[in-house]
């Protein structure tokens, strides 16, 4: 029996390769989350620029 077109891939490979794409994925995504945290910071320290009296050196730590 040949692979049918609506099965699902991940269903015919060995499972060594599905651990190893189940690792990449983990991988990949926890890379997605770092970015996407570091440009919610970006973001958060572009909107609360410094008021007058805040120091600009201490705002990023301020809003952490």
């Amino acid at each position: 029996t040949g692979i049918r077109f609506e099965d699902d891939w991940e269903d015919h490979i060995s499972l060594v390769d599905r651990i190893r794409l189940n690792k990449m994925k983990k991988r990949v995504m926890k890379e997605v989350d770092v970015v996407t945290t570091l440009q919610n910071i970006a973001r958060n320290v572009e909107e609360y620029k410094p008021k007058e009296g805040l120091v600009e050196g201490n705002t990023v730590f301020y809003f952490l």
